[in-house]
Formats: C-alpha cells, structure tokens, sequence
C-alpha cells in the first residue's frame, strides 16, 4: 500500500474533524514512523526487545486504522502476535503490550492456538459471517483454562475480561471492524462500554454497585462499601476530587465520577484498580 493510502486512512481515523493542522500532524506522523520502521526491522535484537516506538504504538495504529495485513511492518506484527499470546497465558514480555490492537482472526488464531483447538485454526480464515465469528470466539474463550468473564453485549462491541497472571487482561473485541483492543490500560471507556465493564469487574469482585447518569452530564460509578472503609485511601489511586461518600437505606455508598460532561475521565486501568482495590478489602472483612 502506497505511502499516500496509509496517511489517508490515518487521517480518517484521527482527524475526525479534519482540520488541515491534524493532517498535517499525520502526514510528518507518516513521514518520520516509515523511517523508523525500516530502521527498527533492520535490527532484530532491537524489534524483538526495544522497538523504536514505545510498545509498539504505532503498529496499533495502522492496524486501527484499518489497513491490510499487507500495509502492516510484518515482523513487528508477527512478534506482536506472539507477545498477546504470552501475555494471555500468563507468561512476560519485555514490550509493553498496553492497548494494544490486532486483527480479529488472529486474535481468534491465538485462542485456537492455547486451546489445541486446530480444527478451528483450519477454518477461522473461511469465516465470513458475524454470527459465525462471535460464536467462535465464546467457544474459544470458554475453553480457556483461565478464569473468563464475558459480556451480554448484542451489539458490535464485545468486551472480555481474562484473569491470566497478576491482572486481568481486559479485551474489547469490535466484530464490525474486525479488529481486537487487547490488555485495555489507558483509554478511556464510553459510557456503553463502562456500564458493562463495571457490571462485569463488580460481578467478579463480589460487590454490588451500578452506573449513575446526572442531568448534569456527569456519570458516577455506585459502589456499596463496608461502613469501615477509609475512602481517603483511595487517593493514592489518583482519585482526588473524583470520590465522595453518602449513605443510603442504612447502606455506605462511594460515587465516583467517571465521565464529565459526558466524556470519560477514568482509564479502563484506574477502574480496574479501584474495583479490585474496594474487592480486596470487601474480602479481607469476610
């Protein structure tokens, strides 16, 4: 794919209003990664262990973007590849695999892979349909010898939480454009997605709470909490200014906010880690 392809199909993704700045922001983008690239695939020492840009951000962005397998660096996908299959084994990489982004069949691939599923490795590359691959992919992930929780979403997106290693390993899987948001750390959760993602941690951490809308615009996350629980020690959290407290029916109620104005605030980590944190604590008192 032509240089001009790819900055075209970059702009369509980041530039949504396309302002001539952005543009320009994305062709110097272009410009300096197709230099790096070569520079990087030339070693293999510094692909596999030190790519030149930082965990390998730039390759989730093509693949965001939409471009073919062929438009891709193809041994940085290919060693990408490998480090989501370590990471949902439970195994280290010593990249960062934080948001990253592969396409949907490979991802698949990988399932197939860690389950010894090869009559499903065969195939998933004939599959066309939607249905087809969703019930794939809920086959897959339930022959996973990790713990899953997996959403009730009918809609394209479809959110999965795999407790591998030391933390869970949240998946955002978007069946239209067939592509996989693995190990979702620093984005921000929409609110459609924030309701199920809290529906599931919650669930799985064994606490009781929902989604709040205000006529404000503002969105909070309700979390009943043991009546002991200092919620000062969230700070350390970063969750200063967003925290507060009411009771309710006899009942200790922490709100935090998570989107302002109708847009998100919290990363799916900080989510993440405040659940898991008010979880633990739930727990130690049982």
């Amino acid at each position: 794919m032509s240089k001009q392809s790819v900055t075209s199909k970059l702009i369509d993704l980041i530039c949504r209003d396309r302002e001539p700045i952005c543009q320009l922001a994305v062709m110097q983008l272009v410009e300096t990664m197709n230099k790096t690239c070569s520079e990087c695939q030339a070693d293999r020492r510094v692909l596999l262990l030190d790519p030149l840009c930082n965990g390998r951000f730039y390759l989730s962005l093509l693949v965001e973007a939409s471009l073919p397998i062929n438009a891709l660096p193809r041994d940085c996908y290919k060693i990408r590849l490998e480090e989501i299959k370590k990471i949902l084994l439970g195994k280290p990489v010593p990249v960062p695999t934080s948001d990253s982004v592969i396409k949907l069949k490979d991802f698949l691939r990988i399932l197939a892979d860690i389950t010894g599923d090869k009559e499903t490795y065969k195939k998933i590359g004939e599959v066309r349909r939607r249905d087809d691959l969703i019930a794939i992919c809920r086959e897959l992930l339930s022959k996973l010898k990790s713990k899953v929780s997996l959403g009730d979403s009918l809609t394209n997106n479809f959110l999965c939480i795999i407790y591998s290693g030391d933390t869970p390993i949240i998946c955002l899987i978007d069946f239209e454009r067939r592509i996989v948001y693995v190990n979702l750390q620093y984005r921000k959760p929409f609110l459609s997605i924030l309701r199920e993602l809290s529906t599931l941690l919650l669930r799985d951490y064994g606490l009781h709470g929902d989604v709040l809308e205000s006529s404000m615009g503002n969105t909070y996350l309700e979390i009943e909490i043991d009546t002991n629980f200092d919620h000062s020690s969230l700070e350390s959290y970063g969750f200063s200014g967003l925290v507060s407290i009411l009771a309710r029916n006899g009942k200790k109620i922490l709100l935090i906010r998570v989107m302002e104005n109708g847009s998100p605030v919290l990363s799916y980590s900080k989510i993440l880690d405040i659940i898991r944190f008010i979880g633990e604590k739930h727990g130690e008192k049982q």
